[in-house]
């Protein structure tokens, strides 16, 4: 595609930019600033009034030069080093600047063409389910948490209980973390499912009464989750319409 800056011209608030105040002024602000941290450092107020002198007058310069304008320029490294040498004075664009003219529609258009093609044939994609699974194993680990203060009795069978759901909360809890920070994570995913397999028997084999279902309605949850969590991040729908 052809360079819209060539054929076309620019309106608006353009401002004047002097490369060599520019990099001049930026030079000095940085030896003005490690004078001021040298001085902090060692504890020394003249070395600490010198860089912050240093420092202004290499801000005062940049200010000068147009060095906020100037980061908007574009170029090679040997041309804004020419200008430098040179010291040239170019008129670089506001924030209001725009370029205007009777290419610009078509310049909009091949972009377009070429966004369209690039995009056809490719495959059409969904969000993924591992965010749900995420919140899934989040909530099991929640009442996991809670279920240790409601359902279990003062026991020492009771109090096994306790310890077995909160292992089966901490595991769960880390593995939802995990999936809900990267999203697809298969290990976290299979540690969550093993560990909702192994709460549904305990749940079976060992809890008795209403530990028994909080077990297995949380092993239940635990399995779904890390289902949901082993769900590619996108899939494929057919191709993305143009």
């Amino acid at each position: 595609m052809t360079d819209p800056t060539k054929r076309s011209h620019l309106t608006g608030p353009t401002h004047r930019v002097r490369p060599r105040w520019t990099w001049a002024g930026l030079a000095t602000m940085v030896v003005g600033l490690a004078l001021a941290g040298a001085g902090v450092v060692l504890l020394s107020w003249p070395w600490a009034v010198v860089g912050a002198v240093v420092l202004a007058v290499g801000a005062a310069a940049g200010l000068r030069g147009g060095l906020l304008y100037d980061t908007t320029r574009h170029g090679s490294a040997g041309d804004l080093a020419a200008d430098v040498v040179h010291g040239r004075q170019v008129q670089a664009p506001g924030p209001d600047a725009h370029y205007t003219g009777p290419t610009i529609r078509e310049d909009v258009e091949e972009t377009e063409a070429e966004r369209r093609t690039a995009l056809a044939g490719q495959p059409g994609l969904r969000a993924s389910l591992a965010p749900v699974g995420g919140v899934a194993l989040a909530a099991a680990s929640v009442w996991l948490f809670v279920s240790q203060m409601l359902v279990y009795p003062q026991t020492g069978g009771g109090e096994t209980g306790t310890w077995r759901a909160l292992a089966g909360a901490v595991v769960v809890g880390l593995c939802a973390l995990r999936i809900l920070l990267v999203g697809r994570a298969r290990l976290a995913a299979l540690v969550a499912l093993l560990t909702g397999d192994l709460l549904v028997l305990g749940a079976v084999f060992v809890a008795g009464g209403g530990a028994a279902v909080s077990e297995a309605a949380a092993g239940v949850a635990v399995v779904l989750g890390a289902v949901l969590a082993l769900d590619p991040r996108a899939r494929r729908l057919g191709p993305t319409a143009s």
